[in-house]
């Protein structure tokens, strides 16, 4: 089951994606698969929503039952509030050649940390 299909809604819904804390953390998100089924979580796919949109950074398999902690990148500048609790699946993936050029160099120099601090998803340093 792709994250599409186990986000649903309502009774049907079999998982969630929301931020690590209330405070948040640009690089990570916390991903809970309510399902008895296996959810996977491609690489580049899109999470729309919560305080700051994000893009997956690996491809992962997420267990039944299971709640994790995922890495993830910004894609969106300046924006730190939250518009809503959860994430959803945006209906495109962040593009190949973006993918490969996230991976080659230092990402998220966009994203503002909940602090006010900018944040590097990749290397983690900070700088005010």
């Amino acid at each position: 089951m792709v994250t599409t299909r186990a986000h649903g809604s309502g009774r049907r819904r079999r998982g969630r994606v929301t931020e690590v804390s209330d405070g948040g953390r640009v690089p990570e998100l916390q991903v809970v698969n309510d399902s008895p089924r296996y959810v996977l979580i491609v690489d580049g796919e899109e999470l729309v929503g919560a305080k700051q949109n994000r893009i997956v950074n690996l491809t992962i398999l997420v267990p039944p039952k299971t709640s994790l902690t995922i890495p993830v990148s910004c894609v969106e500048a300046g924006r730190w509030r939250e518009v809503s609790r959860e994430f959803t699946p945006a209906p495109h993936a962040y593009h190949s050649s973006g993918r490969r050029a996230r991976s080659s160099r230092s990402r998220c120099r966009c994203a503002a940390t909940a602090r006010g601090r900018r944040t590097r998803a990749r290397s983690g340093a900070r700088s005010r």
